[in-house]
């Protein structure tokens, strides 16, 4: 069994938690301080004919330059974490296969820094546990299979509602001191085209009518939808377009919006109804 230093375990065991990472959300986790630290114990990961490391080189991006590679575990390092952990390798976190997705490089990244957010959160939170976090690029399934019994390849989080499926960003659990479960979906707006955010919310919201998300969980409240937005002008936007819909207005208490920035600062407060109210995330809604 590799030998590896307390950072080099903690890369492998926040790959277990987060999938991908970055060097610098490595940094934002207090893994280390400095890339070049970083960098010197992923080299010592990605080393030798089994590396417990892999990574995803994205290259260049027109008006961003190089973009920072995410890490992520391979086979042999979900088998070591394994063997360390006394767990199944099955039990670890590690993509069973990683295709350049340039193009929802951003999108994913995004994912990625709402759950070390939510998670620093709950462990800041004596007694609080969090209990999952699902991905849209996480899979269920089989891809090509004769057994009518093994379910198909399909996202993790996809919803089945009446007459449609749709398939959330994100969705998460925890649960509070108090014992009390708290579950939420979110969605990622990254950009000033409201089109296709606008047509998601409209699935959430009918999802929240026929308790699509809650059924699926067995989970016995209305799951709150959280959106996270880029920047503030866009997000403003896309407040006043549902504002301005009538059919939203029934589900103001449960659809929150707010800045990634202003996530990482705080997650549970100073979330805004799309009227702009300012709500906390556990704050019970008022029918």
């Amino acid at each position: 069994m590799k030998r590896i230093n307390e950072a080099q375990l903690q890369i492998l065991e926040a790959l277990n938690t987060y999938r991908f990472l970055s060097v610098g959300q490595m940094i934002s986790l207090g893994i280390s301080k400095t890339k070049y630290s970083i960098s010197k114990n992923t080299s010592v990961l990605l080393a030798g004919k089994k590396p417990l490391l892999a990574f995803a080189d994205f290259g260049t991006f027109p008006s961003i330059g190089r973009l920072p590679r995410l890490y992520y575990l391979t086979k042999h390092g979900a088998e070591w974490l394994a063997e360390a952990f006394g767990v199944d390798a099955e039990d670890i976190n590690h993509p069973k296969g990683v295709k350049i997705f340039t193009r929802e490089y951003f999108h994913r990244v995004a994912t990625i820094n709402l759950h070390i957010s939510a998670r620093k959160f709950t462990d800041s939170i004596k007694g609080m546990e969090f209990d999952f976090y699902h991905t849209y690029f996480e899979h269920t399934g089989a891809n090509h299979t004769r057994n009518p019994n093994t379910p198909k390849r399909q996202a993790l989080t996809r919803i089945t509602l009446q007459d449609r499926t749709f398939i959330p960003d994100v969705i998460f659990s925890l649960h509070a001191p108090d014992g009390v479960q708290w579950m939420f979906t979110a969605e990622i707006y990254r950009n000033h085209t409201t089109k296709r955010t606008y047509q998601q919310l409209e699935h959430h919201i009918q999802s929240l009518a026929e308790s699509g998300i809650s059924k699926a969980y067995q989970y016995p409240r209305a799951v709150r939808v959280l959106m996270v937005c880029e920047e503030l002008g866009a997000m403003k936007a896309l407040q006043k377009r549902i504002a301005e819909d009538p059919k939203f207005k029934p589900f103001e208490a449960f659809i929150l919006f707010k800045t990634t920035d202003d996530i990482s600062r705080n997650f549970p407060a100073g979330w805004q109804s799309f009227t702009g109210q300012i709500m906390n995330a556990f704050e019970v809604p008022r029918y």
